[in-house]
This record gives C-alpha cells, structure tokens and sequence, in this order.
C-alpha cells in the first residue's frame, strides 16, 4: 500500500472524481447518434491524456508536502 500525505490524497480523490465523470460524459457522447466523430474523437483523445495528468497533479502535491514537511523539520533544528 502507497503511503500518502492528506492533501495528496485530496488530489487523487478529484482526480478520480474528475476522470469518472469523463468517463460517463465520453459514453454519452459515444452513444449519441447526433453527435459526429470528431467529438468522438475528441473524448476518446481526452481520456487518453487525463490519467498523466492526474498523476502529474499527485506527484507535485507529494513533492510539495515533502518540501513542507522538510523545511518544518529545518526550522526545529
């Protein structure tokens, strides 16, 4: 098991919530009969990109609240 700080949990959690609702909104457009394949395309496109995106989020949330703990631990020394 991964351990996390709170706040980059916080951040996978939104990220979850974000690619979820892509998810849904894609196999809606998918299905729509009126919709033309560029859209399509689109979100197939959009799907594609947003899980390294997510992952660069969490990873720079992971970063900074280590640079935070880290300068918190300087200032006690």
């Amino acid at each position: 098991m991964i351990v996390t700080t709170l706040s980059s949990q916080i951040v996978l959690a939104v990220f979850a919530l974000v690619y979820a609702a892509s998810l849904l909104a894609a196999v809606v457009a998918v299905r729509d009969p009126h919709n033309g394949v560029g859209l399509k395309a689109t979100w197939a496109v959009a799907l594609l990109l947003l899980p390294p995106v997510g992952l660069v989020a969490w990873e720079a949330s992971r970063i900074a609240d280590h640079r935070a703990v880290r300068a918190g631990h300087a200032a006690h020394v």
